[in-house]
């Protein structure tokens, strides 16, 4: 399996996590692979979700704008929001991120790298202390309890049960994958 269908395919668990945060009547998936958005909820807002496994080692989120010389990522996208997963040995943060912000955001930076399968992506580089103001919150991964590290506990634990249910069964499918 190649390093994107990887990803790829840990990236579906926290899509799954993500729509936990929204309350919705109706979800729809963009037919095949749509670099636009990852979901609509209620056939206004889209989602795009991204789940990053270096953040916390490097302090940065790296967004992603071009892909084999192809515009893509946040110029790409037309979501409304990045919900953004910073995932951590045992715990993940969640960033609900206004893609006009991110942009406006990303148009400051003056870091960026090439990343990806064969260094095809280019992306911005962004200290994650520049987003905290879109901190949700974090949970332990495998047990999703929610973590006494979270400074808006009570969103959390605002959550219905059900959501919380859905939680661990993506946890318990991050696990398996690792």
């Amino acid at each position: 399996m190649s390093t994107f269908a990887k990803d790829k395919q840990f990236g579906k668990i926290y899509e799954k996590i993500a729509l936990t945060y929204f309350k919705y009547r109706k979800l729809d998936h963009p037919p095949n692979y749509n670099k636009t958005y990852d979901f609509m909820l209620d056939n206004v807002l889209k989602i795009e979700v991204k789940s990053d496994r270096r953040a916390w080692r490097t302090g940065n989120l790296a967004i992603e704008y071009s892909y084999r010389g192809e515009v893509s990522g946040i110029y790409a996208t037309e979501a409304e929001y990045y919900m953004y997963f910073i995932i951590y040995p045992k715990y993940y943060e969640c960033y609900k991120i206004p893609v006009n912000e991110l942009k406006a955001i990303c148009e400051k930076v003056d870091r960026t790298v090439k990343g990806g399968d064969n260094n095809a992506s280019k992306m911005f580089l962004i200290k994650v202390d520049t987003v905290k103001q879109y901190f949700i919150g974090q949970f332990d991964i495998g047990t999703n309890s929610i973590s006494p590290r979270s400074r808006n506990r009570r969103i959390i634990e605002a959550q219905k049960e059900e959501e919380i249910k859905e939680n661990k069964k993506c946890s318990k499918l991050y696990l398996a994958f690792n």
